[in-house]
């Protein structure tokens, strides 16, 4: 998993990547994504591995607790987390509601209940609508939006008319593995309540090199 680090490096790495998502506010994030954010920092920072290099690790040295708050930062800001969103437990909550939803009506409440959640998510809730609206109308009918960096907005597709749209496939990808979660659960139901339109959520690095072929 590691081939470019040495041996001393990969002692302490899982102990790090544990260590940094052992956070309420972590937790969700995909370890891979947390892993490449550790290989870069850990190139680009010579202080940082020499200190792994040596006989003096300790989880309570200044050092350590400095690559694992670097590390927790870069995660932070990645992904947003600054932001007031949905908690583990309210997300998982949704996710059992939107299973057992028999109705659009019924999705279409649950998805505005989760974005009301969310700060910034809140201030757009209005403008959903109009917005898919301008941007159809510059982009002409369509077939696929594949959706990076996703977060939960998909889910703001039930806000518009997208049953008498071109849309046939929505792709969504993202680095929390509890949003995908409830995305999946939500695109289920919704496929199950009308199949013309095919969707999924799935974790993805877009950083990486490898990042066109997961798409494809």
């Amino acid at each position: 998993m590691n081939k470019e680090l040495n041996r001393e490096l990969n002692k302490y790495f899982e102990k790090i990547i544990s260590t940094v998502l052992n956070k309420k506010e972590l937790k969700a994030v995909d370890k891979s994504f947390a892993e490449h954010e550790l290989k870069t920092f850990l190139k680009q920072d010579s202080k940082a591995r020499k200190y792994l290099n040596s006989d003096k690790v300790n989880p309570r040295s200044s050092e350590y607790k400095r690559i694992v708050k670097e590390i927790r930062a870069k995660l932070r800001r990645a992904h947003s987390l600054f932001d007031v969103g949905c908690d583990g437990e309210k997300l998982t909550m949704f996710k059992k509601s939107l299973k057992e939803a028999k109705t659009l009506e019924e999705v279409k409440k649950l998805s505005q209940q989760i974005l009301l959640i969310h700060a910034s998510r809140k201030e757009r809730l209005d403008d959903y609508c109009s917005l898919y609206t301008w941007i159809f109308e510059k982009t002409g009918r369509i077939k696929s939006i594949i959706d990076l960096g996703c977060g939960l907005h998909p889910l703001s597709i039930t806000l518009f008319d997208w049953k008498n749209s071109s849309i046939e496939n929505y792709l969504a990808f993202d680095i929390n593995n509890l949003e995908k979660e409830l995305l999946n659960s939500f695109f289920d139901t919704l496929n199950h309540i009308d199949n013309n339109i095919r969707s999924r959520a799935k974790l993805i690095n877009q950083i990486e090199e490898k990042t066109e072929k997961k798409i494809a």
